[in-house]
């Protein structure tokens, strides 16, 4: 065997070892789905195309796309950041209405087609082929028109000039750029300026927005509204064009003095004077029946609500047709309230168990309180999200007793500015719990949902590695962690499902005790031919009959996707 041989065999190891044991992982869901929620996502296998040359086993590599959205109805050219070392590549999305294609005479471009009808929000997408996949990235859709940012824009004098508004797919490429727009706005008018790099497409960037005057005198300023990206409105006071100016620093703090930039800070920014959803009232839906919300953000007609139909999925989708703004709610099964409007009225709330409920922080040094009869010994697990929704509430959560004595309390949970806890109730009574925020802040956007669920055993299944290659006729490992909640004891029988075709999986169980309670592995026995295909990983309780996925983090974002990819090499 040559020396070139050896060492391209040795990559080739080196690289199914690397995909067989996973790779980096982030943060948990959007929102709180509560202790019984998985949130399970429908994959659509777009297409396959056969690759005949084999000469190099590397799998494909995906970084980023640009652009990182497009819009409903239109078909769009998307450049794929990475390494490709065969092309054209089969491409998968998690989402009907999307195709994806390989363009085979340009390699490194997707044509996105979107549908009228596709769902606005995020997309998954993967690109494979016969040596591996690629971990999933996030691909937007939006239903307001697209402009890629054009240079030079770097100084107010020369700003790329939008007509209406527009959704920009941007990049600051380079250290020390500064993107400059400019829209026409009538006085009174207001401008919504929102930026999303950091939170969903994992740019390495903390974004700062500025809406300025055509100088670039500097009106109003943003910075980490939602996590590290910038979101701000401005009414406009007279007629005239207005600039918007974005720039960042590093979202991993260095001793670098001055404004950042790479290829790698991607961005999509939103400039409208049109209507923009922000949040709704409820946060949260319930399952198999039907919902109103009433909407609120900006340059909304007065009183906006909406009826949806019932669905059985675990999160539901909300965007209005010609918004900006896409919200992702999870379904219960139990009604939804939304909290009273107290700000001024110091008598709490009665609630019951189990609940969620939707507020707001309305003003500053508010507190939004609600009373509900515990039993002696009860336990129940209390949380209140905001920051991870993407809003301006730092949430602190105090129960007391009937005697006014705090008897908990919790401002910051898992790392997160969000806060829960578990609570015990020491004697029977009524307690009273309390919302707030730390710093005593409040206004439109300090919402949150808190759920008050009474503690109950339950599992989660976690995958560390979404995607897995395996030589033909071989076998590979999937290691499953298992996290057991409130002393779940049963057995759960967990196996893999959709495989392609010849592949095989021995079940396995995970006992209530020993080593196998907290973590397993499924051996898969590959068939003698090639595929690369989605399949799952799923477990049931043996006893109580619960079902769950095993899920695995998107880098970038707060989901979590069951989709887990595997390629047998031909």
């Amino acid at each position: 065997m040559s020396r070139a041989e050896q060492e391209r065999l040795g990559r080739s190891r080196l690289s199914n070892r690397r995909d067989r044991h996973g790779g980096p992982s982030t943060d948990w869901m959007q929102g709180l789905v509560g202790p019984h929620g998985v949130a399970i996502v429908v994959a659509v296998l777009t297409f396959f195309v056969p690759v005949t040359d084999t000469s190099r086993a590397d799998p494909p590599s995906l970084q980023y796309l640009f652009p990182p959205g497009g819009q409903q109805g239109q078909t769009v050219e998307v450049s794929c950041s990475g390494s490709f070392p065969r092309w054209p590549v089969g491409a998968w999305s998690d989402r009907p209405g999307i195709k994806i294609e390989a363009i085979a005479d340009k390699k490194q471009k997707l044509s996105v087609t979107i549908d009228q009808g596709a769902e606005c929000g995020l997309c998954f997408v993967r690109i494979y082929d016969a040596q591996g996949a690629t971990t999933i990235r996030p691909f937007a859709v939006g239903s307001l028109p697209e402009a890629t940012e054009q240079e030079p824009n770097d100084s107010p004098e020369k700003p790329h000039a939008l007509k209406t508004s527009t959704v920009i797919n941007g990049k600051l490429n380079k250290a020390g750029d500064v993107d400059h727009f400019s829209i026409a706005l009538k006085e009174g008018q207001t401008l919504v300026a929102s930026a999303v790099a950091n939170t969903t497409f994992n740019s390495p960037m903390d974004a700062v927005l500025q809406i300025c005057d055509p100088r670039g005198f500097v009106l109003t300023h943003n910075d980490d509204e939602r996590g590290l990206d910038p979101l701000t409105a401005y009414r406009a006071p007279g007629d005239g064009l207005y600039l918007v100016r974005i720039f960042a620093f590093p979202s991993a703090p260095n001793s670098t003095i001055g404004f950042a930039g790479a290829e790698t800070y991607v961005y999509r920014l939103t400039l409208t004077s049109g209507a923009v959803v922000d949040h709704a009232f409820p946060l949260a839906v319930e399952r198999g029946k039907p919902a109103e919300l009433s909407f609120h953000g900006w340059n909304l007609p007065a009183e906006l609500r909406q009826t949806l139909p019932a669905t059985e999925r675990p999160f539901r989708t909300v965007f209005l047709p010609q918004t900006a703004g896409t919200l992702r709610l999870p379904s219960f099964p139990f009604a939804p309230i939304v909290a009273l409007d107290n700000g001024e009225e110091p008598a709490a709330q009665e609630i019951h168990a189990p609940a969620v409920i939707t507020g707001r922080i309305g003003m500053p040094a508010e507190i939004d309180r609600f009373v509900m009869d515990f039993e002696k010994g009860q336990k129940i697990d209390i949380a209140v999200v905001s920051r991870k929704l993407g809003y301006a509430l730092d949430t602190v959560l105090k129960v007391r007793d009937a005697t006014g004595k705090m008897v908990a309390e919790n401002d910051d949970a898992g790392g997160s500015p969000d806060a829960a806890l578990s609570f015990t109730a020491p004697e029977s009574g009524r307690y009273t719990l309390e919302v707030a925020d730390v710093n005593g802040h409040g206004g439109f956007r300090f919402v949150y949902r808190l759920t008050v669920i009474p503690a109950a055993p339950d599992y989660q299944l976690n995958l560390a590695a979404d995607a897995f290659v395996v030589q033909s006729g071989k076998t590979v490992e999937i290691p499953v962690t298992i996290e057991r909640r409130e002393g779940f004891a049963e057995e759960i029988v967990i196996e893999a499902v959709g495989l392609p075709e010849g592949a095989t999986a021995e079940a396995v169980t995970s006992g209530p005790k020993g080593d196998s309670s907290k973590s397993v592995k499924l051996v898969i026995q590959a068939a003698q031919k090639g595929a690369s295909v989605p399949f799952s990983v799923t477990g049931k309780a043996r006893d109580s009959g619960a079902s769950r996925t095993a899920t695995f983090p998107v880098a970038g974002t707060l989901r979590r996707l069951g989709e887990v990819w595997l390629t047998v090499l031909p």
